[in-house]
């Protein structure tokens, strides 16, 4: 009896251990928006056990959960799930294990981590001390692959990526992982610095931002010197480094303990000695927080941060309808910045910031009535494809998918203008397109108005209709002759519809700013649209070039120049006149960006019924071609004259016009049309050599157009 009381207090032993550490890992509750410090007190070689604390905005602490008894590091919180993944044991740098943590400080494995392949000359290593989880679900993490044969080389760096870890379970061995080899772009120096020995951590960690899909870092400084935020695209086929240079050196900094993303895309750093600082990924600016309360040892603790934010809920505007915004950042068309929203007053061109910085090369903006949220599109070089993006009150965006030009045929070829877009009342996003014949410089750009209806519905991923409507070269055809010309430097610089008369508008120059300019608006003839100029009764007071437009909801138009100043036009009388000198940031008394308004719903049809009539094919504008309609023999012409040849389907009459590159109206015939085909011979004696247009002006407004070459 008492050799069983003294086994049965053993066996309560055995079975109280063995429930404790079959107990599983507990999520956290409340991802996305947990952020968590992963920290022991001491150096790397005091190998106690780790402590997960919640951590605040403010570097407040609160323990949760036993301390993990593993030598683990390179923590992600999973906004999937709610768990933590680590790397243990953080000295196998060769085959380490993947690891499931829970809130209780619980954990389990989920399967062994194998470096890239190497040749037997190379050794891949793992870093054990950076990993960081994406909104998707998805580990990062990287490792290194020294060579042998020469290892005064320095490493070459990869970063790996372990997809949907939530669904990992033990016996995932080894783990699938795709590698990408990261280049040390502009950040050489630094990178060199912290490669000097890879067992010590490649870098000490990573963070994702899901503001811009990138993966950052904080890389020691050289010498003493203060760090530097650093980052690169892990979606991209070959990521680059990108070291952030802030206006004046950063603070000398201990080193990097571990570093996490908050819901508002701060960058937040803990450092070895319990620092805690804040960074800011546009400025690569860091500012110290506070000294954390976490244990430390002899002043140093070491561990990482991590944090669930998932893709944070965009936020629209208040205010619609009636809200007016500029969009913009100093500098010119070369300058890489991000850009700033500000309100707007109308009434005196006063503008206050709203949420942080936009970190694309975007525009085209126009605002919804409907959801409250800015359209826009990027990278604003690329004319073939750009991005439709859902741009919120913060600054924070949702990309939806890429646009597509008008339908070509034969050697045309589609652009899409980046410069220009806006929204009416109804949900519809308009923006301006061409079509480019890119084996005769002598043919004539086509314009089009694109239209996609109903874009509050659409998703992150959906495929986007666009319906294309052919613009006709109206009464405008003097002012926007050469911006045909050149159509890759933006055909309008911005368009806004105005919920007055439901009609579309833009502001042309008729030659190199400063110049004066005029209103003008898309008027519907039919199947197609007329390019109608508004000609005040006296010129307009020069101005430089278009930046943006926005509508007021009384039927005035508001213009911004890329000086900063602010106009209102007329669209009645065609006047525009000076409201203010914004106080929008320049560079060199330059700026570049748009303007967009929320506007009143109105059931205006004029766009709804020509949708009806019309298809998006190319084919539909062959019914007006003017490539068709008029042709000039010889061409290119060395001699005194030519034969213009001009099909009318009506007896009509028309003033033919020659137009040099720049605009500038060299020569005016008024000429009767009969029905069938005509011969109009032009004298061109008196031309400089170059390259000229001859429109032929219609009593309708419409206009037919085509080039020639004087030798």
């Amino acid at each position: 009896m008492k050799r069983f009381l003294r086994f049965l207090p053993a066996t309560g032993l055995f079975l109280s251990s063995t429930f404790i550490f079959a107990q599983a890992p507990e999520p956290f509750e409340d991802c996305p928006g947990v952020s968590v410090a992963i920290t022991r007190p001491g150096f790397n070689l005091n190998l106690v056990p780790h402590q997960i604390y919640l951590i605040d905005a403010n570097g407040a602490i609160t323990p949760t959960g036993d301390p993990i008894d593993l030598q683990i590091n390179g923590f992600g919180l999973n906004s999937d799930d709610g768990f933590l993944y680590g790397i243990y044991q953080t000295f196998n740098v060769a085959n380490p294990f993947l690891a499931r943590v829970g809130k209780n400080g619980k954990y389990e494995n989920v399967g062994t981590i194998l470096g890239p392949s190497v040749n037997p000359f190379k050794v891949a290593l793992i870093n054990t001390a950076a990993g960081t989880i994406d909104d998707k679900g998805n580990y990062y993490f990287t490792a290194a692959v020294v060579d042998l044969s020469n290892v005064l080389l320095p490493p070459d760096l990869y970063v790996g990526k372990i997809s949907d870890v939530s669904n990992l379970h033990a016996g995932n061995d080894p783990l699938r992982i795709d590698y990408k080899k990261i280049a040390p772009g502009n950040c050489i120096p630094e990178l060199l610095n912290a490669l000097q020995n890879p067992l010590n951590g490649i870098l000490q960690d990573i963070a994702f931002n899901v503001g811009d899909g990138s993966i950052y870092t904080f890389l020691p400084g050289v010498g003493g010197a203060g760090g530097k935020i650093a980052s690169f695209d892990p979606s991209t086929s070959s990521p680059e480094f990108k070291c952030i240079d802030p206006a004046t050196p950063n603070p000398a900094t201990a080193d990097l303990s571990g570093l996490f993303f908050s819901a508002d895309t701060s960058l937040f750093i803990l450092t070895t000695d319990g620092k805690y600082y804040k960074g800011n990924v546009q400025t690569g600016v860091i500012s110290l927080v506070t000294q954390t309360t976490l244990p430390l040892q002899n002043g140093n603790l070491r561990g990482d941060m991590a944090s669930c934010i998932g893709k944070k809920q965009l936020q629209p505007f208040e205010g619609c309808p009636g809200l007016a915004l500029a969009i913009t950042r100093p500098g010119i068309n070369s300058t890489v910045a991000p850009h700033q929203v500000y309100k707007i007053d109308p009434s005196n061109g006063d503008i206050q910031p709203v949420g942080h910085p936009i970190n694309l090369q975007i525009n085209a903006f126009g605002l919804n009535t409907k959801d409250g949220f800015l359209y826009g599109m990027h990278e604003v070089s690329n004319v073939l494809a750009p991005t439709l993006t859902r741009v919120d009150s913060s600054g924070d965006h949702v990309d939806i998918n890429t646009l597509s030009p008008p339908n070509t045929m034969g050697s045309r070829r589609g652009v899409i203008n980046t410069a220009a877009a806006t929204m009416d009342g109804n949900d519809n996003y308009y923006f301006t397109a061409v079509t480019i014949d890119t084996e005769s410089i002598i043919k004539l750009p086509r314009l089009y108005l694109g239209i996609i209806r109903n874009v509050s519905q659409l998703k992150e991923g959906d495929n986007i209709h666009i319906t294309y409507r052919r613009i006709l070269l109206g009464s405008c055809i003097d002012e926007i002759l050469q911006s045909l010309s050149t159509p890759g430097n933006g055909l309008f610089q911005d368009i806004v519809y105005n919920p007055d008369d439901g009609r579309i508008y833009t502001y042309i120059q008729s030659a190199a700013s400063p110049a004066s300019g005029k209103l003008a608006s898309f008027r519907r003839a039919g199947r197609f649209m007329i390019l109608h100029c508004i000609n005040p009764e006296h010129p307009n007071e020069p101005t430089q070039d278009l930046s943006g437009m926005h509508a007021g909801n009384d039927g005035k138009l508001f213009i911004l120049t890329t000086d900063g100043k602010y106009y209102q036009g007329d669209p009645h009388t065609g006047v525009v006149s000076l409201v203010a000198q914004t106080s929008l940031p320049l560079a060199g008394n330059n700026l570049r960006g748009d303007m967009a308004s929320c506007v009143k719903h109105k059931d205006h049809r004029y766009f709804h019924r020509e949708a009806a009539e019309t298809t998006d094919s190319d084919k539909d504008s062959d019914a007006v071609d003017e490539e068709l309609a008029v042709k000039v023999l010889p061409n290119p012409v060395s001699g005194d004259e030519v034969t213009v040849s001009v099909s009318s389907d009506e007896q009509t009459s028309v003033e033919l016009r020659v137009l040099d590159v720049n605009g500038n109206i060299n020569k005016v015939i008024k000429q009767s049309l009969i029905k069938g085909d005509n011969q109009v011979r032009v004298p061109v004696r008196n031309l400089k050599s170059g390259m000229y247009a001859i429109v032929l002006v219609f009593p309708s407004g419409r206009t037919s157009a085509t080039k020639f070459i004087r030798l």
